[in-house]
């Protein structure tokens, strides 16, 4: 029952951050590991956000691979071709307004995060500060730094602003 219930936040999750194949491998790796602690599972909702959580160390880990594969990809000489996005993919994506994804495209990693948990996935940010390690306040405080970021990305500027550097902006904080 908890995995027929979760499975498909879990895959969507997986789904928006990485490609087709990875994805499906994420969320079955998420559930292995769910079924590998499921004593340390919380109940009712707060057991899907703790799976967001495992799928989110579990697709850095993906990419952290990917990486990896790629540099000894490069050292040989030999360049690997990306997958074309899968027809699930493509669906998901189209679901949403182009303009706003592609300009969320734009915004560095970190708020692109941010605004997915919270929008896409809506998670409450008290989840997701547990999540990403930080205060709720320092969640609200990016998650509006990201909205501008984003609103000014809409407008054609950039991530940051043609003046403003995101480390000026934000008091020496990186």
């Amino acid at each position: 029952m908890f995995v027929r219930h979760h499975a498909r936040p879990v895959l969507a999750y997986c789904l928006r951050r990485s490609t087709h194949a990875d994805a499906h491998e994420a969320a079955s790796e998420v559930f292995s590991i769910a079924w590998r602690k499921f004593s340390d599972v919380p109940d009712g909702e707060a057991g899907l956000y703790w799976l967001f959580g495992v799928a989110r160390r579990v697709l850095s880990n993906q990419q952290r691979g990917r990486k990896r594969r790629q540099r000894m990809t490069d050292r040989v000489g030999s360049l690997a071709e990306a997958p074309a996005p899968s027809a699930e993919t493509v669906v998901l994506r189209n679901a949403y307004n182009q303009e706003v994804i592609d300009a969320l495209t734009r915004l560095n990693p970190r708020d692109q995060e941010l605004v997915a948990l919270i929008v896409w996935d809506d998670i409450p940010r008290e989840e997701v500060s547990n999540l990403l390690g930080i205060s709720v306040a320092a969640v609200n405080k990016r998650y509006q730094r990201a909205l501008r970021r984003l609103e000014h990305a809409l407008s054609g500027g950039d991530e940051y602003g043609s003046t403003t550097h995101p480390i000026a902006e934000e008091g020496g904080v990186a």
